[in-house]
């Protein structure tokens, strides 16, 4: 009896574990990230195989084109999920915000303001929609016409290019279903699903390589789950509308909305601009160069480390939404108590797939045959680093974004001004080595002690007590790796 009852109690625990790993924010958005990033990761050898340098190349400007769509919303994706949180934590306007931080008595969700917010965003995305399919049919065009040529045959590249143009314009459209869904604190429900779109997506784009469908065939799947990804989206957003997404609703544009939520729209999208959209153009401008192999292996690297970012992302950001809503609430404690919790996931999280693609990326592609070899690992090294001290930047600019003070564009603005200069100037005489060590510089000279500041001050934190065992650790790691490249 008492064994039985051993067991009974082991089998409660465990299922006590495994709901809470089921209805973790971070852990959902940990397997949305795997699955997504497995995707790339499974692909990669049959890629570094089957394709040549030039498709290879291709495939990866896809990728960063595609990425680059974060930047037409002129920041109103950010925006809107921190308002559709206010609204959630019960705000009426999102000027009124630090009022009602200060009664502290409105803890649920004001469906008034919710309604109007979310009914100027999706008319304001469908709008936006057509500006993207523009720039990517004209702006896109250009930027591909010289790797498309180096192709053996460019007309598939020209059909794979038409694809991601239609594709790209509907997810950028569907983004606003992804913002509401992130306001409105769904995150474990859509990163869920998100994971089990990913897994399919990579169970056809392996049947696609399997039969040699070539770069069309990889392209044109890859795109199917994005659109796909889309209706799943909308269909959340119907299944917890909160009484705002009704079957028959015609959402109405408030231009009230638009005047409150524009000066830190602006703000956030010149930001993304001006760090985001910099560096992922470095590699639309190095792809003009005629090294064809070089470019390619750079673009790969690239996409890595990006992999390694998003991962590294998941601890922190997907504690956005609540962070903000706790802000409404006026739970300062409680913030700096998450906001710590999801660094140090971070930080670490980075530091780990820094040091294994810097130990196990080359022999793992000699192994697989690949048409590139891996970047040389000084560049690799000195990318780690730069990248290390953005996410230390990124982070503390978030959370002081929840406040709605929004001040990317200066931010942002003088870091990108920094890293212009630096790379024209260095590129003659460093090559591809300008652009990670013009982001090291401007990142370490001005971005993360600006950023760090601001977040200090508007939580009352200080380096000593809240990140002195978050930063240290990790980045003497970093460091340490940097020093074993160079030697």
């Amino acid at each position: 009896m008492e064994m039985y009852l051993k067991m009974q109690a082991f089998s409660l625990y465990n299922k006590s574990i495994l709901s809470k790993v089921w209805s973790s924010a971070t852990f959902n958005t940990w397997a949305s990230l795997a699955t997504r990033s497995m995707n790339l990761i499974i692909l990669i050898p049959f890629i570094l195989r089957q394709f040549s340098p030039a498709e290879i190349s291709l495939w990866y400007l896809f990728s960063t084109i595609i990425s680059l769509n974060l930047m037409i919303d002129l920041g109103l994706g950010v925006t809107f999920s921190r308002i559709v949180s206010y609204a959630m934590g019960g705000s009426h306007r999102m000027n009124e915000v630090t009022k009602t931080v200060e009664q502290s008595t409105l803890t649920v969700s004001n469906q008034s303001y919710l309604l109007r917010v979310v009914g100027t965003q999706q008319i304001l995305f469908g709008w936006l929609s057509g500006v993207v399919f523009i720039l990517l049919a004209t702006c896109g065009t250009v930027f591909l016409y010289k790797p498309i040529h180096f192709l053996t045959n460019p007309n598939q590249g020209w059909i794979a290019w038409i694809i991601v143009i239609i594709a790209t314009t509907i997810s950028f459209r569907g983004n606003a279903y992804t913002t509401y869904l992130q306001g409105i604190n769904r995150i474990t429900e859509f990163r869920r699903y998100e994971a089990l779109f990913s897994l399919a997506s990579i169970l056809t784009s392996i049947l696609m390589l399997y039969f040699n469908a070539g770069l069309i065939g990889l392209v044109a799947v890859n795109q199917l789950w994005n659109i796909l990804s889309v209706l799943r989206n909308r269909w959340l957003c119907f299944r917890f509308n909160e009484g705002v997404f009704i079957s028959g609703r015609q959402f109405q544009f408030d231009k009230e909305i638009l005047k409150e939520i524009w000066p830190a729209a602006w703000r956030s999208g010149i930001g993304v601009l001006m760090s985001y959209g910099l560096i992922q153009s470095s590699s639309l401008i190095y792809a003009q160069s005629n090294q064809v192999e070089q470019v390619s292996t750079y673009l790969f690297a690239m996409r890595v480390m990006q992999i390694i970012i998003t991962f590294a992302q998941a601890p922190f950001y997907s504690k956005l939404p609540l962070m903000a809503r706790l802000y409404a609430q006026n739970e300062r404690q409680e913030i700096v108590k998450v906001a710590q919790k999801g660094m140090q996931l971070s930080h670490w999280t980075f530091v780990a797939g820094f040091a294994a693609v810097a130990l196990f990326a080359e022999p793992i592609m000699q192994l697989i045959g690949s048409q590139i070899p891996f970047i040389d690992l000084r560049l690799w090294a000195i990318m780690g680093v730069a990248f290390f001290v953005e996410r230390y930047g990124a982070m503390h600019l978030q959370l002081y974004s929840i406040t709605n003070h929004i001040v990317w564009h200066i931010a942002n603005g003088v870091t990108g001004a920094i890293y212009i200069v630096l790379a024209f100037a260095l590129y003659s005489t460093l090559s591809v080595y300008a652009f990670p060590i013009s982001m090291l510089v401007a990142y370490l000279g001005f971005y993360s002690f600006y950023s760090s500041a601001k977040s200090y001050s508007a939580f009352n934190l200080n380096f000593k007590t809240f990140e002195l065992k978050l930063v240290f650790i990790p980045f003497l790691l970093v460091l340490l790796i940097v020093v074993r490249s160079f030697i």
